[in-house]
């Protein structure tokens, strides 16, 4: 799985303002925590969607080859690609 740092501003601003009252010194050391305290989340390879819709499809989800594709391209904007 390829994990690609992804937040809501709401979760920056919650983590740089914990980070801010935690009288760091230095500016590295409070980025660091600030950054260590939020949680990214992790996106699928190309093998993970394609099981995803095939475990879909087995299960009677009628889905077709387009839901498979759409979830690739989803990731992909994510990505910034």
């Amino acid at each position: 799985m390829v994990q690609q740092k992804l937040y809501t501003e709401k979760q920056v601003r919650e983590a740089y303002n914990e980070g801010c009252w935690n009288g760091f010194n230095e500016i590295k050391d409070a980025e660091d925590y600030t950054i260590n305290l939020l949680i990214p989340i992790e996106l699928p390879s190309d093998e993970e969607i394609e099981k995803a819709g095939t475990d879909l499809f087995d299960k009677g989800v009628d889905i077709d080859y387009g839901w498979i594709m759409g979830a690739k391209w989803m990731r992909d904007k994510i990505q910034n690609k």
